[in-house]
């Protein structure tokens, strides 16, 4: 459970590592907004994500976790939510950001392109990120055993989520 707990922890502070408050390190469509722009609407990312979705991609029953409020990440994160199997210590998480290029994640070392999930995707051994629209997600599952299956895990949970955007 701790380690549960640990990892659904790991993926906010990742979250909120987005954009820190004050960094300067908007994307360049965040930085031309004029002042009186309206904040991006918050998203449920529980109903992009959701119970059924994570149970059926990772194969063990599920609980949904009382974590589903965005952090403060600058205004970029707009929708959060976590989901858990404690008994099979693994977890998956969806973060939603509004106005945030796919490539700013992406491009990063240990990703490489997918195709079939939104309209540009990358995958690394626990992470997907992709973009539909305005709209970019990011997908972490946390499993303990295997890895072997976790990228079909995840381009599974990226088409359910980019299908609902």
């Amino acid at each position: 459970m701790r380690w549960v707990l640990s990892a659904a922890i790991c993926l906010l502070v990742l979250a909120g590592c987005a954009f820190p408050p004050g960094s300067g390190s908007k994307p360049q469509s965040q930085a031309a907004a004029a002042p009186g722009d309206a904040p991006a609407p918050k998203i449920d990312a529980c109903k992009l994500m959701t119970a059924e979705d994570v149970q059926a991609a990772l194969g063990v029953p599920i609980d949904k976790s009382p974590v589903s409020s965005p952090p403060d990440a600058g205004g970029s994160v707009v929708g959060s939510c976590i989901y858990a199997a404690p008994a099979q210590n693994a977890t998956a998480g969806l973060i939603v950001f509004s106005n945030l290029p796919v490539d700013v994640i992406g491009v990063t070392a240990g990703y490489h392109p997918v195709a079939g999930v939104g309209d540009r995707a990358y995958v690394n051994s626990t992470m997907l990120v992709a973009q539909k629209g305005s709209t970019t997600f990011q997908i972490v599952i946390a499993i303990s055993g295997s890895q072997a299956n976790v990228e079909q895990m995840l381009r599974a949970l990226g088409r359910a989520v980019a299908g609902r955007l």
